[in-house]
């Protein structure tokens, strides 16, 4: 019996890490997605590691982000930009828009009543380059805006560029990772996306049948699991 036990601790072990190796769950990768205020993605946990991957166009010039906040939760969110040659100057900025804020000058509309923090990288802000081993793709990190938030009510993640220069951007919230049975079935198709907006060409070499492996690793914690059950 032990030693069956162990047999699952393990690939429950094997399985966390592997998923876990991706930073950020993505909740939206191109496209229109979060496009404005009418159509932002709606976050239901703001702990849980998240991110949207998006360009800005003079059709795009923003992405959004929602969620119900308590006054007292703590909001992290990082700000990054792919690892390509003509975004190495691309300064993009993240604004956080809710009751109990301060004034912002921003350049686009949002609620009346409300207010922001705004965080706004400059060209001599010093990015962190991050590498992401599950995708195989690289990012310029920079920064992070921490808020303590105010007040109850509904908020805003807005990020877009000050001057509306085109790029490509991911935002993310949360630190927390958080993966389901779901999440893992979508993988392929993230990591195909994310290496298509980081202009990465072929497949992870990391990750190679890494489907395969994650599948068989689910059947093996779920066979395990009916045979303790059923012995």
């Amino acid at each position: 019996m032990r030693i069956y036990r162990v047999f699952i601790a393990l690939m429950l072990i094997a399985l966390v890490t592997t998923v876990e190796g991706w930073a950020h769950r993505p909740v939206g990768i191109g496209g229109d997605v979060g496009r404005d205020l009418d159509h932002a993605i709606e976050i239901a946990d703001i702990d849980v590691s998240q991110v949207i991957y998006r360009e800005i166009s003079a059709t795009l010039p923003q992405v959004w982000m929602t969620f119900e906040g308590q006054a007292g939760e703590f909001l992290n969110i990082q700000l990054g930009v792919p690892e390509i040659e003509r975004l190495e100057a691309y300064r993009p900025s993240v604004a956080v828009i809710g009751p109990g804020l301060p004034e912002a000058g921003v350049p686009f509309e949002f609620p009346a009543g409300l207010g922001g923090q705004v965080f706004t990288p400059t060209e001599s802000t010093q990015s962190e380059l991050f590498y992401e081993p599950f995708s195989d793709t690289k990012s310029w990190i920079l920064g992070n805006l921490q808020l303590t938030l105010p007040e109850n009510g509904q908020y805003f993640v807005v990020a877009y560029h000050p001057e509306s220069v085109e790029g490509k951007l991911w935002v993310a919230l949360g630190k927390r990772e958080a993966f389901g049975a779901d999440d893992v079935a979508k993988m392929p198709e993230w990591l195909k996306a994310v290496r298509e907006f980081h202009e990465v060409s072929g497949q992870a070499p990391l990750i190679n049948n890494a489907y395969i492996v994650l599948l068989g690793l689910l059947t093996s914690v779920a066979f395990g699991a009916w045979w303790i059950l059923n012995r």
